[in-house]
């Protein structure tokens, strides 16, 4: 009898052993877990920067009182000391939304009088709020969110850095203590969620 011409041909197939399922299991874990580990590492640094970017505009609001015995914005003699400068009230209080809807607020001319000062960059005739690492602005106002007094604001914050941000430098809590968000967020919350996180000074 003649050997079937298909049967020469035919190869044996075999599937995984469970060894090597496990080990692709392993590979997979590990490639995983230094991508989870990658997102962590890559969400403190913005949570650092977060807090470096905040504290580098509070200083610059407190060495700008410093030096001139008001706060920019609010400076009766901004217009004394730098020609095309324009005064605030000299009341004590900047008026106006942190971030500013005209060009008179005086939560506008904080940054015209800092960049006069040459305290931030940019010409001091700009009343444009700067933006931040993330891109979206940063402003100053009175007693925003319930805090007393100025507190510096960052909008277009994600939900989890601003959860981490709380976490790490105040009582993690989005509508309690010295750092505050518009609204509610988690670390684990909805990553695509923005807020805007304001600092009591």
């Amino acid at each position: 009898m003649k050997p079937n011409k298909m049967s020469r041909t035919r190869h044996r197939q075999r599937g995984f052993t469970l060894l090597e399922l496990t080990i692709v299991l392993v590979v997979i874990g590990l490639l995983l877990g230094n991508v989870l580990q990658g997102q962590q590492v890559v969400e403190e640094a913005r949570i650092k920067r977060l807090a470096a970017e905040t504290l580098v505009f509070s200083e610059a609001l407190r060495t700008y009182r410093s030096l001139y015995d008001a706060w920019p914005g609010d400076d009766p003699r901004a217009a004394q000391r730098w020609p095309g400068a324009r005064n605030g009230n000299g009341d004590g209080i900047l008026h106006g939304h942190w971030l500013p809807e005209t060009a008179d607020e005086e939560t506008g001319l904080v940054w015209s009088h800092l960049r006069y000062a040459r305290l931030i960059t940019g010409e001091g005739s700009d009343t444009t709020p700067p933006r931040h690492f993330l891109g979206g602005r940063v402003g100053v106002g009175e007693q925003v969110l319930g805090l007393p007094g100025l507190a510096i604001c960052l909008a277009e914050i994600p939900g989890p850095v601003a959860a981490g941000y709380d976490r790490q430098f105040d009582d993690g809590v989005w509508n309690t203590g010295r750092i505050r968000s518009s609204a509610p967020v988690t670390a684990s919350g909805n990553p695509e969620a923005v807020v805007w996180v304001c600092t009591g000074m």
